[in-house]
Order: C-alpha cells, then structure tokens, then sequence
C-alpha cells in the first residue's frame, strides 16, 4: 500500500501492481476505497501517472497527480478540459470519479474501454490506404475541436485511440485549451495546430497535406481557407524541435534511454534492453566479435552477428587507428556517433532502419579505443544481393525506392554510401543500414544558398554511387535512370 508522497518519491522506478487509498464522494460507496493500479500507461515522473487499473471490481483509467504544489491545479485542468470536450461533442471516456490521493496528491478516473488501438499504430510507413484513411477521419474530430473554440496543445497521434469500428476517441484531457477570441490569431494557431499533428507522421506523408486538408475543410466553420504553404512552414519547424528533443534524449539518460559514465567507459542503451541477462551480453562484447559470425570486416570497422537471449544483434566494432581517432572518439561527431544519432533520426522521420539499441565507447591510457555500436537484425537481403541474378525489378520494390529517394529530399539527408548492398529489402519496405558517413542538411528556410547546393552534390554523388550497382546495359539500370528523371527537385513541404 502507497500513499501520494511515496509516488512522488519513487519518480521513474514505479512498479506494478501497487494499491492506494483513494477518497470520492461521487462513486459507489461514497467512502475512502482501495484503488489497485496494474499497468503504467503513461509516465510524467513526479507528475502524474496514468495507469489501468482495478477499482470496486471494475477496470479503470486512473490519472494520478502527485506534485505537491502543482496536483491540485492539474486536476481542475483535466476536470475542465473534460467538460470542454463533452460541450464539443468529442468522443472521449466517460469520466466515473475524481478526489484525493491517500495524504497527498489527487486522482481522476474515466471508463477503460476494451479492444481499442493507438492511432499511431495504424499509420504504416508506407502511405497505404488504410493508414491515409485513418488520418483523413481524423481531421473532423480536430476540426469539431476548433469549431468549439478548444485545441489540444500537446495533440499527437497517441492522444487517440481506435475502436473495434474504427471511430476515433480523444483520450487526453489534461492539455486542453482554448483557442484565441480573435479570428485572424485563431486561424495562426489553427495552422500551428494542425501541423503538429502532421510533423509526427512519416515524412513521406508531406504528399498528402493538401488530402488531409480538404477533410478538414469539409468539417470547419471557418471562413477561410488554411494555407498550404504555412501549414508546411509550421510542419518544418515542429518536425526541427521533435527531432532535436530525440537526439538530446538519445545523448543522455532521457525517458527511453540509460546512460552510464565513467573515467574509461560510456554506455547508452535502450532501456527494453537493459536487464541483467543485456549487461552480460554488453561485457562480453571483444568476445562477441572475435567469435561471431562477419557481416562485413574492415580496416576500421568489423561488423559481426550475435545472439542475445531471443534477439539478434549487429555488432559494429569500430577500430582506433592512430592519435587523432583516439582523440576524436570522444566526441560525438566520431563514426559510432553519427551511427547511433543518424538512427535515431531517420526513425523520427519514419525512415526505416534497424532498431539501434546501444552504443558503447571505451578508453584506455594506450590508445587501443574503441566504440561499438549495436542494432537489431533484421532478417532480409540488401538490394544487391536479391537482385544479382534478376533481370528487372519488381513494381512493389521500385515503388519503395521511389520513397525513399523522395524521403531522402523530404529530409535533406545524404547517406554517404548509398550502394545497393546498404539497401534492405523488408516487408515492412526499404531499410537503411551502414549509417555512419550520413549527413542532413538545414532546411531551405533555416539554411544559405550554399547549404541548399551542398544538399543537392551530396544527394547527386549518393545516387550515381547508387547506379554504379547495377550492370550499366542492364534492364534494372534503365529503370532506375527513369525513376530518378521523375523525382521532384523540391518536397511537398
């Protein structure tokens, strides 16, 4: 049994199950019960926990707020912002009881409704007709929002869920607001809005703003029609501040990550991976490599593929070579680096590359250091080798090429190495692998005249190395000349 100031106290190392004394006078009994939270749903440490959870013999969504000086103040907004979404006829759970936690803190519960999904977990990366579906029935409910004056500030894709008939439910209440009295101000914010929502989709999804936003006509009131051209304007610099929080979160001890530090080590890794059955597997990693099977070896580098309990693991084992590569691996612009930061990126984007788990960089006063950087194995072929005994490419695949190229200008990202053998061919679709010589570039609105033209060598050097992989008389050869001669000079947004 806890109480609200040992919540508080725990900050991230909350366990489940855990019981506390709740107290309503609008709820069954009317008297102090037990409330018994069974899974963590949502963690803001020292804030608020939202949790599923068991209460009077029935499941519920408990949202629990715990700082001492702000609790009281989140619980009025998430009991207002709730009755500004029911005014708004927003499809959201039924909200059952609120009051005050065991000697500090208070709570808010809402129904817990069965058989629902994530919206984000129906948006694929490739744009198919499912995932465009979803998102353009979306853009009502937003819209209903903004006819009644209100706007979820923090909105994004797992503020909403999906029931068994596919109908959207708002389940956030606590960053509701409203939108300013004045129309032309209303209007600026409802474009910051609305891009913030799509700055979280997949870059590839930028074709289809223009889509999204006649959905979202049909449903305003409003009497003018939203900008194309703000609307990407916004997209570009939610999309800059995401994924600087990423990559910040990626270099620190931040929600998803641990980072350990010492005079002779540092380790970053994910924290699904970081039990005591993963921190054997990180010590033994010399020997890892040495007895592993080789993916590829190299003067600097030596990739291996190891087993770790039920997960296979890439091993890339980066080699010190003279002075200035010991001193330079210490810095976060060495090869290991840009691995990890260039992974994670390329995630944030909704490009497909395999699941970094770690990155490890060890010292020594002999300069033997040395880094490591770790991903999960994705079982496939690279284009390569799928298509060396091939005479053409399949439709599906030059499809996929096609994003990723356009991914590829969406994002002002250059690889470095495109050769076909750093190309993956998933079902999931292309996957990009050999991370370390990649670079993006500042957006044309943040950047220089020059910037943009080093984009453009950068991006014309990585596809005539990735042409140089096919034989030059070959059918394959012509049909990726002809789908770079269609690609766009500029994205959607």
């Amino acid at each position: 049994m806890l109480n609200g100031l040992q919540l508080y106290l725990l900050k991230r190392d909350v366990s489940v199950p855990f019981q506390i004394n709740i107290t309503t006078d609008n709820f069954l009994t009317g008297i102090g019960t037990i409330l018994e939270c069974v899974e963590v749903l949502r963690l803001s440490p020292q804030r608020k926990i939202v949790c599923k959870a068991e209460f009077q013999g029935q499941v519920v969504v408990a949202k629990l707020f715990l700082h001492p000086d702000k609790a009281k103040k989140d619980q009025a907004t998430e009991l207002s912002s709730y009755e500004d979404l029911i005014k708004a006829q927003i499809n959201t759970p039924k909200r059952l009881s609120y009051g005050t936690l065991n000697e500090s803190g208070f709570y808010v519960l809402y129904e817990y409704i069965a058989d629902t999904s994530a919206l984000e977990k129906h948006i694929s990366l490739r744009p198919d007709e499912h995932s465009l579906k979803r998102i353009k029935d979306l853009m009502p409910v937003i819209a209903q929002m903004h006819n009644s004056r209100i706007q979820q500030i923090d909105i994004h894709l797992n503020n909403f869920v999906l029931n068994k008939t596919l109908q959207s439910i708002c389940i956030d209440c606590g960053d509701i607001a409203g939108l300013p009295s004045s129309a032309e101000d209303r209007l600026i914010q409802i474009h910051k809005n609305l891009a913030h929502i799509f700055s979280q989709l997949p870059i590839i999804y930028d074709q289809s703003i223009k889509d999204f936003l006649m959905s979202y006509q049909l449903g305003t009131v409003l009497s003018k029609k939203l900008s194309h051209s703000v609307i990407c304007r916004e997209i570009n610099q939610w999309r800059q501040l995401r994924i600087q929080t990423v990559l910040d979160e990626a270099s620190g001890n931040g929600r998803k990550f641990i980072y350990k530090k010492n005079r002779l080590e540092l380790q970053i890794y994910n924290k699904e991976f970081s039990n005591t059955h993963w921190q054997t597997f990180y010590q033994q990693l010399d020997k890892l490599v040495e007895n592993s099977p080789r993916l590829k070896s190299g003067k600097t580098t030596t990739v291996a593929l190891a087993q770790c309990g039920n997960t296979k693991v890439v091993i890339k084992h980066y080699h010190t070579k003279g002075l200035l590569h010991w001193l330079r691996s210490f810095q976060q612009s060495d090869p290991a680096w840009k691995s990890w930061k260039n992974a994670h990126q390329l995630m944030a984007l909704g490009i497909k590359t395999p699941k970094p788990i770690a990155i490890i960089v060890q010292h020594s006063e002999q300069l033997k250091n040395q880094a490591f950087y770790l991903s999960e194995y994705e079982p496939s072929e690279d284009a390569l080798l799928q298509y060396n005994k091939k005479t053409s490419i399949s439709k599906e695949h030059l499809d996929d090429f096609e994003q990723l190229f356009y991914c590829m200008i969406a994002s002002r990202m250059s690889h470095g190495e495109l050769k076909a053998d750093n190309i993956l061919l998933t079902k999931e679709g292309l996957s990009l692998v050999d991370l370390d010589c990649m670079n993006f570039y500042s957006p044309l609105t943040q950047g220089t005249k020059k910037k943009s033209t080093g984009f453009k060598k950068a991006l014309r050097k990585d596809l005539q190395q990735f042409m140089k992989s096919w034989p030059l008389n070959s059918t394959m050869y012509q049909q990726f000349k002809q789908l770079l001669k269609q690609l766009p000079e500029k994205p959607a947004c």
